[in-house]
């Protein structure tokens, strides 16, 4: 509280409303910039307006005189204390607290005084907790704040340590803010100083549920395979919750069950849809079930080539695959399989040399796995040669790039079309030639375009025309 007096055996001032920090600021403003001078004083300032400190503790008031037309006046200012063994002043402003209780210092100056309440607080005795908002939903927050009082009810100034009583309901943090995680009807949220200890419950309610997902949300398992769900529940804070009540479905209970707990069991092959609901919202995953043990799982190859290969699982020989074919395995789960293929031969004689390729390397490989044998071999494309639609001459093809040592000399005729020439290596500038049987001199070469190399029924050709 400030009250305006007159110094000493001078009249009162009529009493005046406390001036707002920003008057006082716009005041102190206007005195730096203006000549001072012993001119007379109109009014005495005190900031700040009020005051509080602890016994034994020390704090500054700062006035000043105000003359005619709002300019400073260089004047003595005289400080004195109305109640000394509460609170004293000395002679440039710093208070000193006493014992608790409230003092009235006095500024004074040219015969104009002001006066402000200093409040002088003691020991720490209680702390009162207040919360903003006292329920709240889970993934929202309030704020608490922390009040301590005296033995006097006087406010004492304090730095609290914030906790909770149960940290898998709500969190605090040193500011204050409390974040709710699960629901809770009562939980304290607690401030401490020094031993002394106030509170204040917050209580949780479930927040909106916005979405629910299981993922992956497809798959392809075994028969007998069984596995725990885990749905993502997404609340209307974009927050992922785990204190939901989920309620699970199968489509189809001759396929796959699944307990409320959300452990699946795959009884048969066939599909079904599994449905996890909560909060008015449903996601869903399909499940094919194959006929495979669970000790098992199906490799699936098709071989594009037009070539046989030999297939192996970690260097044994498992099956031997014909041209463009595919099959299907079954083999003994194993922690890692690597998968590699041999070329048996190529066809056209000495074209072509023999090929490999590791095409996977298995990591616990489970249910369907399906492997593709194509042209693009450790990086490098392959293609195979077709001659079609001769002239009645016979002609002998050639390779200029390929990977024979020497030329493969083919023979084809009208007789035999569509006739295959192994598998070459595809680079820049590759070439065939046709070279007439009967007349040598009569060369036909032909470049190899790289979109001449296209993709049918998985044989990958070059179709050369030569016709009248």
């Amino acid at each position: 509280m400030r009250r305006t007096t007159s110094a000493p055996k001078t009249p009162l001032p009529a009493p005046r409303r406390a001036r707002s920090l920003g008057a006082i600021a716009l005041l102190l403003a206007a005195c730096s910039s203006s000549p001072t001078g012993n001119t007379g004083v109109e009014v005495v300032v005190i900031t700040p307006s009020t005051l509080s400190v602890g016994v034994g503790g020390i704090d500054s008031l700062t006035a000043i005189a105000i003359g005619t037309g709002g300019t400073a006046v260089t004047t003595p200012i005289t400080w004195r204390s109305l109640a000394p063994t509460i609170a004293t002043v000395s002679g440039s402003g710093t208070v000193t607290g006493v014992i608790p209780g409230s003092a009235m210092v006095v500024a004074s100056a040219g015969g104009k005084a002001d006066t402000v309440e200093v409040q002088v607080y003691g020991a720490l005795q209680a702390i009162t907790v207040s919360i903003d908002r006292p329920v709240i939903k889970s993934s929202d927050t309030t704020r608490v704040r922390a009040t301590g009082r005296d033995l006097g009810g006087r406010i004492v100034p304090i730095t609290p340590e914030w906790s909770v009583s149960d940290p898998t309901v709500a969190i605090v943090a040193p500011n204050g803010l409390v974040l709710g995680l699960r629901y809770n009807a009562n939980t304290p949220i607690f401030a401490s100083v020094n031993g002394i200890t106030g509170f204040a419950t917050v209580a949780v309610i479930p927040s909106e549920v916005k979405s629910v997902a299981i993922r992956p949300d497809t798959a392809t398992i075994s028969l007998g395979t069984t596995f725990l769900l885990r749905p993502t529940v997404i609340d209307e804070f974009d927050v992922e919750v785990t204190d939901r009540t989920v309620v699970w479905t199968s489509t189809n209970t001759d396929v796959i069950t699944v307990t409320s707990a959300g452990q699946l069991l795959a009884v048969s092959p066939g599909s079904a849809t599994v449905s996890a609901t909560t909060g008015g919202k449903t996601g869903s995953a399909s499940f094919t079930v194959l006929s495979i043990p669970q000790n098992v799982y199906q490799l699936e190859v098709t071989n594009q080539l037009m070539a046989s290969v030999r297939l192996f699982v970690n260097d044994s020989l498992v099956v031997t695959m014909q041209e463009n074919s595919s099959t299907a395995l079954q083999l003994e789960k194993v922690a890692s399989a690597r998968v590699r293929w041999v070329i048996i031969r190529a066809k056209a004689g000495t074209a072509g040399e023999p090929l490999s390729e590791t095409l996977a390397t298995l990591t616990n490989p489970d249910g369907i796995v399906s492997l593709t044998i194509d042209n693009v071999i450790n990086g490098t494309t392959y293609f195979t040669p077709f001659v079609r639609s001769l002239a009645t001459d016979k002609f002998n093809v050639d390779m200029t790039l390929k990977d024979a040592a020497g030329p493969c000399g083919c023979p084809v005729s009208a007789a035999e079309p569509d006739r295959r020439f192994g598998y070459w290596r595809y680079g820049p500038g590759a070439t065939m030639l046709l070279i007439n049987a009967t007349n040598p001199s009569l060369t036909i070469p032909v470049l190899v375009p790289l979109d001449a190399i296209e993709a049918g029924t998985g044989i990958w050709r070059t179709t050369i025309l030569v016709g009248p």
